[in-house]
């Protein structure tokens, strides 16, 4: 077994120590990274060079040994949260489980692949490779093109073998990852153990939501059941005048709370770039728990950027409802101005004159918000 696993090149060529790392070197030299190298065996991590047997390039491997592990979970506080399973039996269980619903939740101490990476790539990331204070982190060795690439590795095949053997990467393909899978029960634990915390969240803020929309659901189908129950048949002479503005105005209803609903959740699941977002600033400390120099944002700092972006969002929504309600004045005082017009071209077609300027009207302002939302985003 640990042969095989070697060929497919998850572990040194000892077989005994596994890749959480790869590095993908810019050229066949390793002169440049010498520094960067000597601190990353500083931290504890254990390197092996190694040449590419399908392209020619150069790799650097890179594994954390369990006491590099357990000492920098502490200090970054990875690791630490214990996953839970429901232990109770819901009716028609055996329905939407599957193999991945009974299998136990890590024991005390033990990390997963993720959880790994993780501590792996912060330790890559805090290395410096120069003297300078900027001349540290693998993004930046990458910017820098002393670094193609780098990534963690899967965790084997994705060929099904029998479940006692089954790896985490070959369990959630053949009994998560499919269409006909879609009423089983998602398996939050292991995407939690396979992906890491921030997607396992994702999935489930996404089951979440699914039910959230079950409401909305209901209720456009009763407004559609009842659109076609009560459906009723107007003259020819009725169906273009003008107080007939919808047959079913609770379509209109549904449709504004929709899209009300579905941008606010949609803006709320935002990835938040914390790391960039720190590195971002000039101002520095020392960490106490590392004792390495980092960068940092003043909380003061933070609350006024949290209360000028709150005040540019309550602003322009502001402005957007006043160019709602301004256009709506508009049309209003169009519609009145020419019934009481002596042009009988104007009355005749003062509907259809006031809808079509108003509607330009409205493509004006939303060109104009976008241009300004565009500017502020930059």
């Amino acid at each position: 077994m640990g042969a095989a696993v070697q060929k497919q090149g998850c572990f040194f060529k000892d077989a005994k120590r596994r890749v959480d790392f790869v590095i993908v070197l810019k050229g066949k030299s390793l002169n440049p990274l010498v520094t960067y190298i000597k601190k990353l065996e500083e931290f504890g991590l254990e390197l092996e060079a190694v040449k590419g047997q399908t392209v020619k390039k150069e790799f650097l491997l890179i594994h954390i040994p369990q006491k590099a592990l357990r000492h920098f979970a502490e200090v970054y506080n990875v690791g630490r949260a214990e996953r839970g399973r429901q232990d109770g039996k819901p009716l028609f269980r055996y329905v939407y489980t599957t193999p991945i619903s009974y299998i136990p939740p890590k024991e005390k101490g033990e990390f997963t692949s993720s959880e790994r990476v993780i501590i792996v790539n912060k330790l890559l990331e805090n290395a410096s490779y120069g003297e300078e204070p900027s001349e540290k982190g693998l993004s930046r060795l990458i910017k820098v093109n002393l670094i193609e690439d780098a990534y963690p590795l899967h965790d084997g095949p994705i060929d099904e073998d029998p479940l006692a053997y089954a790896n985490d990467r070959q369990l959630l393909f053949h009994h998560w990852a499919k269409l006909g899978l879609w009423y089983k029960e998602m398996p939050l634990d292991m995407i939690q153990k396979y992906f890491g915390c921030e997607i396992a969240f994702y999935f489930a803020w996404l089951e979440f939501f699914n039910y959230m929309l079950l409401l909305p659901a209901i209720l456009g189908t009763i407004v559609t059941v009842s659109n076609v129950i009560l459906l009723t048949t107007f003259p020819i002479n009725q169906i273009f005048y003008v107080v007939v503005g919808y047959d079913n105005p609770l379509v209109q209803v549904v449709l504004l709370t929709v899209s009300f609903f579905s941008n606010f959740i949609c803006k709320l699941l935002e990835e938040k770039r914390e790391q960039e977002y720190v590195d971002s600033s000039n101002m520095q400390r020392i960490n106490p728990i590392t004792g390495e120099l980092e960068s940092f944002i003043p909380t003061y700092i933070t609350y006024v950027r949290i209360t000028i972006s709150v005040s540019v969002c309550f602003f322009m929504v502001s402005l957007i409802l006043a160019g709602v309600f301004g256009v709506a004045v508009y049309e209003l005082t169009i519609a009145i101005a020419i019934n009481i017009s002596d042009v009988d071209f104007f009355r005749d077609n003062g509907q259809l004159i006031a809808l079509g300027s108003g509607s330009i009207l409205q493509v004006f302002f939303i060109k104009i918000f976008s241009l300004v939302e565009i500017f502020l985003a930059e």
